[in-house]
């Protein structure tokens, strides 16, 4: 089998915002977005069979889509501090949603080992539209109990609203009919409620913090597609985090957490949308899934040197129930059909070394390996779904200022092959550079940076069935250049600040005592986001 695919993307993103200060102890910053994007593409797949060495029929199928989303969000944001030093309390209100219009058309015909047409071709559209929808309303509340110690608390609500449907026809020469593969009516309604505590101090040389979120989260969805059906989940958790740390002589810090979060799988995991532009390999979502439960335990020694230098060490292990993964099913007509499922575990455990080094007053670089055992445990999905195996990534990050405010970052990444949950995917590497300049007395940037300069970050997947070995390449486009200009008037706070693309992102970096605290807080806050931290156990499909 062969695919090609051309895929077409463009768009806009506005962004427009405003503070005002009502006075010295009271704001509100109002935030305005409104995005639009198109999507599509078209592609040829061709399918051939061989008896003996010679080609006995030819699948071949044209694919066509095109369309996108028009997005709107409004938030707004209140800040009030309190006549005691370090207390305040702020809330934010964020509405948004998004219409996307589709559609998608396929032409397939099948030819004789000679070329010569067997059938009439069968002409198949689809398309669809959609909306979602989502409220969030968000209050935290901070203050000190004395010199040393802290105690933040707050509580949160979201909403979605989502609906998605299709008015699929085909034609194979009986003229045009609704086509019941590609018919999808999908919608559902989610909820979250959270309220979560945290307090945190020091005393002496010893650093602590613990907190606790509970939530509670439902899910009802619908589908109409060849079936009806309907999806419902439930449940309600605690998420407790724990931190210690102690500060040895010589710049030396030892930290210790622990700490639960969920990774709730995204619309897209969720949707029974029927993907058949590859008919070798049918993917659909799963409305089925479940979120993830995520624990992770982390050791970590940090010490720092002379001239800004500094090393950090962690030992992790991380634990994941209900691990979301593509899992593929094989025919014996050598077609497969891929869909999220709910592993029964995920487990992660290594060692990471990120060092910093001061090479020249202007000059820094970070420097991070992360050696890690994967293993992947889904006899629940399949009995033989069980994979494990090392593997490795490193991480290079240098900034370089230069005369005239103008400034140099260059990130290199490198993944050595690593196991997915039916195979393994092949090492992959790319570099990423941005050059920045800072004009208007640091009022205004201007950044241009490239992703994949060298156009080599390209993924293979190599899945082991028990009767067949098949490969996977995927190369899609990215070595892409960004142009970006930011222009701060009124009171600002970030005048000089990095701006995105330009600031180094490891997994683990930054571990000072304060940083760790507030992502520890953070994460009781929010709670969202993906399970993996970073990679180690993700597949990259």
């Amino acid at each position: 089998s062969y695919d090609d695919n051309i895929r077409k993307f463009n768009g806009f993103f506005n962004s427009l915002g405003a503070e005002y200060t009502i006075n010295k102890n009271n704001s509100i910053t109002l935030t305005q977005n409104i995005n639009k994007m198109q999507w599509g593409g078209d592609g040829v797949s061709n399918y051939k069979i061989y008896t003996n060495g010679t080609i006995d029929s030819t699948q071949r199928r044209s694919s066509y889509s095109l369309g996108g989303p028009i997005s709107s969000s409004t938030s707004l944001d209140y800040k009030h501090k309190f006549k005691k030093e370090k207390q305040e309390l702020t809330a934010n209100a964020t509405y948004a949603k998004t219409w996307v219009e589709r559609n998608q058309e396929y032409e397939t015909a099948i030819l004789n080992g000679d070329g010569i047409q067997r059938n009439r071709t069968v002409f198949q559209k689809a398309p669809g539209s959609g909306s979602n929808a989502s409220l969030n309303a968000q209050v935290d509340f901070t203050t000190p109990l004395n010199k040393t110690d802290k105690l933040d608390a707050g509580l949160k609500t979201q909403l979605v609203w989502f609906e998605s449907k299709n008015t699929p026809t085909i034609d194979s020469g009986n003229g045009i009919k609704t086509d019941f593969t590609l018919l999808n009516v999908f919608d559902y309604n989610q909820q979250t409620h959270a309220v979560y505590a945290n307090y945190g101090g020091q005393r002496g040389n010893w650093g602590y913090q613990a907190g606790m979120r509970f939530e509670y989260f439902s899910y009802s969805g619908s589908t109409q597609n060849i079936t009806s059906a309907s999806y419902t989940t439930e449940f309600a958790n605690l998420f407790p985090t724990a931190y210690v740390s102690y500060k040895l002589p010589k710049e030396q810090n030892i930290f210790l957490s622990y700490s639960r979060r969920t990774n709730r799988p995204g619309f897209m995991q969720l949707m029974p949308y029927v993907d058949l532009s590859n008919p070798q390999d049918t993917n659909v979502g799963n409305p089925n899934l479940k979120p993830e439960f995520i624990n992770n335990t982390e050791l970590n020694y940090s010490k720092s040197f002379k001239k800004g230098h500094n090393l950090t060490a962690s030992a992790y292990y991380q634990y994941t129930e209900n691990m979301i993964e593509r899992y593929r099913k094989f025919y014996g007509d050598g077609t497969t059909f891929t869909q999220p499922q709910n592993l029964n575990t995920g487990i992660t455990y290594g060692l990471e070394l990120i060092g910093k080094m001061q090479l020249m007053p202007k000059w820094d670089a970070t420097l991070s390996f992360n050696f890690f055992q994967n293993e992947v445990r889904g006899a629940n999905i399949d009995p033989v779904l069980n994979n494990s195996g090392f593997s490795w990534f490193s991480k290079l990050n240098t900034n370089i200022k230069l005369p005239k405010d103008f400034s140099v970052q260059i990130n290199g990444n490198y993944e050595a092959p690593k196991v997915a949950a039916q195979g393994t995917l092949q090492e992959v590497y790319w570099l990423d550079i941005a050059v920045r300049k800072n004009l208007l007395k640091n009022k205004a940037t201007l950044t241009v940076n490239v992703s994949d300069i060298l156009n080599t970050r390209k993924y293979t997947t190599v899945f082991d069935y028990p009767s067949y070995t098949q490969t996977t390449y995927r190369d899609r486009e990215t070595r892409i250049g960004n142009i970006s200009f930011t222009y701060r008037f009124g009171r600002s706070e970030s005048s000089g600040k990095e701006p995105k693309g330009m600031g180094g992102n490891n997994r683990r970096g930054g571990k000072d005592q304060k940083g760790q605290q507030t992502k520890e807080r953070d994460n009781l806050k929010t709670d969202e986001g993906g399970g993996g931290e970073g990679g180690p156990q993700s597949s990259g499909s």
